[in-house]
């Protein structure tokens, strides 16, 4: 017998200093988290979602980045920031394989 893919997926995420989350293009409203530095953000992602996009801000200077894990619905890694995914100082072209370098001190042991 074939599974049923998950009905939804969890996304916590961070980001130095403000982000937007997208599913497939559609922007995600009120997410808390998402305007503060060291606020983890939690949100739940459709299973029928194709595309997830994180707009990052680094609007204050000084350090910057973006930690994101998601989960199933039984609480396993499904991915998580790393080279497998894609950045760009761009929305919309010029996308490459993520670079990983020191992690953020304050942020070693939250959001997976």
């Amino acid at each position: 017998p074939c599974k049923a893919p998950p009905s939804e997926y969890t996304m916590k995420m961070l980001c130095d200093d403000i982000s937007t989350i997208y599913y497939d293009g559609v922007e995600q409203k009120n997410v808390k988290g998402t305007n503060f530095w060291n606020s983890l953000a939690t949100t739940t992602i459709p299973g029928s979602t194709k595309e997830l996009m994180i707009k990052c801000k680094n609007s204050g200077g000084g350090p910057n980045g973006i930690k994101a894990i998601i989960l199933d619905q039984n609480g396993k890694v499904v991915s998580q920031t790393g080279r497998s995914w894609q950045c760009s100082t761009s929305a919309s072209r010029g996308f490459k394989p993520a670079t990983v370098e020191n992690m953020h001190g304050d942020w070693k042991n939250r959001a997976g």
